[in-house]
């Protein structure tokens, strides 16, 4: 008898040490088989097989970001990544856009839409159902749903549908999807509103007449702008949303960058809100220098597509008559980041980023003045000095970036002055010679 009930007691224990409750089997498994999914998508001989399979695999990463274990929304973003890489596209690095500049860098590799949604009927439901549910109330953009961010992910990294073929019916899907991104351009995480922004310009229809079009998704940012909004320069409070702010020019920067033509887009509208926002609120600092970033590069972008002869400006303080160059607005800026930072303001956020990127749009659009060897002594002199106190400047952030961008392009530019047959050797020296008195005068400054 004793011999049973030891045997009974060893049971017990066993039972006790290989067998889990329900609720801890349900996340363990999950984590494998999250993980085990994970490695299938990745394994390349069962790649053609799995491949019919990736539309669900993608909608159980999205069900797993939303598990109360960390572990289990941990297998799900690896399995989510590893879907986006087999099947949506296969560049890790991919950024959707280039920062400067007009043209588009969107990877051939990438999926379109239409193909995506055609190929995963379910994914297309899914996906729709998601943004619906979590941006359909008002306090939807003040905290972060855990699917939200993945889904507009997905949604950045496709090819543009302005660049797929049209059939009958083929987008709808895709374009019942901007009303939802749209909302998201106000959420009060920044990284929600940057990836919304590049999310709608994949789901633009390119430069037609309709109403997902790009100069109607540009007039519907524009629309719901504070400054636009209010009918009013100064913005109060009352009519302020800082977030929406940056959200919709970050929008209105990724539909031009994705526009082989962006000076088609420039009215007076525009035109008067980014002359307010790119001067940091006409130069009061009323408006967040993240803000300011963005307004000044979509204000660089019009002005790169810009034929040389047009006036590249922008209304300041509601009058169109009063017009300021790009180069000149930016400089003042500048001088106002340090006048604030000799007073001892150090705290702002955004304006270290505000700081770096005036400065390396200043030194790019004073290129073709420098080394123009046509340009009048007095242009060549003042740009010199700008790019000088550049150089010298109190801010760190503005002397660093100036230093590398004018570094990054000054042996071009010389040997395009060198191989320019139409500049006599005097005008050659002339320019050569200030640009390195300028370089030596200002090590001098520094030293």
């Amino acid at each position: 008898s004793e011999m049973f009930i030891f045997t009974d007691n060893i049971c017990e224990e066993l039972k006790n040490s290989y067998f889990i409750d329900d609720n801890g089997y349900l996340w363990k498994t999950r984590i494998h088989a999250l993980n085990i999914l994970r490695l299938i998508i990745l394994d390349a001989p069962l790649a053609s097989e799995m491949r019919k399979f990736i539309g669900d695999s993608i909608i159980s990463a999205l069900i797993g970001y939303s598990d109360k274990t960390w572990g289990v929304r941990n297998s799900a973003t690896m399995t989510f990544a590893a879907a986006m890489l087999r099947v949506i596209d296969s560049d890790k690095n991919a950024s959707g856009k280039k920062m400067h500049g007009h043209k588009s860098e969107k990877t051939c590799n990438a999926i379109t839409a239409a193909e995506l949604f055609r190929s995963y009927p379910s994914l297309a439901s899914v996906l729709l159902g998601i943004m619906i549910e979590e941006t359909g109330t008002e306090e939807s953009t003040s905290f972060l749903h855990p699917a939200l961010f993945p889904v507009l992910l997905l949604l950045s990294r496709l090819q543009p549908l302005s660049l797929s073929r049209i059939d009958p019916g083929a987008n709808d899907i895709s374009i019942m999807l901007i009303d939802p991104v749209m909302k998201c351009l106000g959420h009060v995480h920044s990284k929600v509103r940057l990836v919304a922004a590049r999310a709608l310009s994949v789901l633009c229809t390119g430069d037609d007449t309709s109403n997902t079009s790009r100069g109607a998704l540009v007039k519907r940012c524009i629309g719901v702008l504070s400054l636009n909004s209010s009918n009013n320069d100064d913005a109060t409070s009352n009519y302020v949303n800082q977030n929406l702010d940056h959200g919709c020019l970050l929008a209105i920067k990724y539909l031009l960058i994705s526009c082989p033509k962006p000076q088609l887009h420039h009215d007076d509208c525009l035109s008067h809100l980014i002359g307010y926002y790119a001067t940091w609120g006409n130069f009061r600092g009323t408006c967040p220098p993240s803000v300011c970033v963005i307004a000044i590069e979509i204000w660089y972008i019009i002005h790169q597509a810009m034929d040389s002869n047009f006036e590249k400006s922008a209304a300041i303080n509601g009058s169109y008559d009063c017009h300021i160059p790009l180069f000149d607005a930016i400089y003042i800026v500048i001088r106002s980041i340090e006048q604030v930072l000799k007073q001892g303001v150090e705290d702002i956020i955004g304006l270290s980023a505000l700081a770096a990127n005036a400065a390396k749009i200043a030194v790019e659009t004073s290129y073709t003045t420098i080394f123009n060897s046509s340009n009048t002594e007095e242009a060549l002199e003042a740009k010199l000095g700008v790019i000088q106190h550049l150089i010298c400047s109190n801010s760190y952030d503005v002397m660093l970036h100036a230093v590398k961008s004018f570094k990054k392009k000054i042996c071009d530019e010389v040997d395009k002055l060198v191989q320019n047959e139409s500049a006599t050797l005097k005008s050659r020296l002339n320019v050569l010679g200030k640009v390195s008195k300028m370089l030596f005068y200002s090590l001098f400054i520094l030293m």
